[in-house]
């Protein structure tokens, strides 16, 4: 564990790494003892905000995005999408995830507010109520709205956090001059599940594991996949960021 000198004074209302207060937990066993210190289990997620940008939440992203789905599909089912050349063409799922280098702010119902972030290897930081809602990106500017793209958590009770280990020290870059000391395991991910009122086990989870120095936060179903976004529910996503007629062309 690297602890913090932050005292969440944040100039302007602009997210600063070391300005945050929260300890930089390395290992397994510090996360699951953050996790029973914060009383995560049982709480409800009343919504999602994300502190800074989803980079592959842009024009060209979204793009991507249609694309590489488009290019999975069985050539049957390609042929049935109406408007194959629109921005948006109907008929067609994107990934529901996000990838992010600023924390992301989980809302209870109970008023309380979980600041997570996992963007460098085997490297979590959380807490409570140490980021302010109205704060402000530190390093690039939002392009979507996380409590629209992972509303399927909305409403839903937490029902457990499971932490992935491994003998090998993931993707480690340093930034912002962090060390990591060499463990028995390390963390790969970091899985807060939840009831979503099925039968299917295991439960949908937020799932956030780290790619060099950014975070990858997704949706994942009870099959372990990755759950689908309709292209028509992309403009309600990042609405107020991408000028709707954009997405319309």
């Amino acid at each position: 564990m690297i602890l913090s000198k932050g005292k969440n004074s944040f100039p302007d209302n602009k997210f600063n790494f070391m300005e945050w207060s929260a300890s930089i937990l390395q290992t397994p066993e510090e996360v699951i003892q953050k996790v029973h210190e914060l009383r995560l289990v049982d709480r409800v997620v009343k919504d999602i905000i994300a502190v800074g940008m989803g980079y592959n939440w842009t024009d060209y992203g979204i793009g991507e995005a249609v694309y590489n789905a488009i290019d999975r599909m069985h050539p049957l089912l390609k042929e049935q999408i109406p408007n194959p050349d629109a921005f948006l063409p109907k008929g067609v799922e994107i990934q529901c995830f996000a990838e992010i280098d600023e924390p992301l702010m989980v809302l209870f119902e109970d008023g309380d507010t979980l600041c997570i972030s996992y963007n460098e290897g085997s490297s979590v930081r959380m807490d409570l109520n140490s980021i302010p809602l109205s704060i402000q990106p530190g390093i690039n500017q939002k392009t979507f709205h996380a409590g629209r793209l992972f509303d399927d958590m909305i409403g839903k009770r937490i029902t457990a956090v499971e932490v992935t280990a491994s003998t090998e020290c993931p993707k480690f870059t340093g930034s912002y001059g962090l060390t990591i000391r060499e463990t028995p395991s390390y963390i790969t991910k970091v899985d807060i599940l939840y009831d979503d009122g099925s039968i299917c086990w295991p439960r949908r989870r937020l799932s956030f594991t780290s790619d060099m120095d950014y975070g990858w936060v997704e949706l994942i179903d009870c099959t372990g996949r990755t759950i689908g976004v309709p292209t028509e529910k992309v403009p309600w996503i990042v609405e107020g960021f991408i000028p709707q007629e954009e997405m319309m062309e």
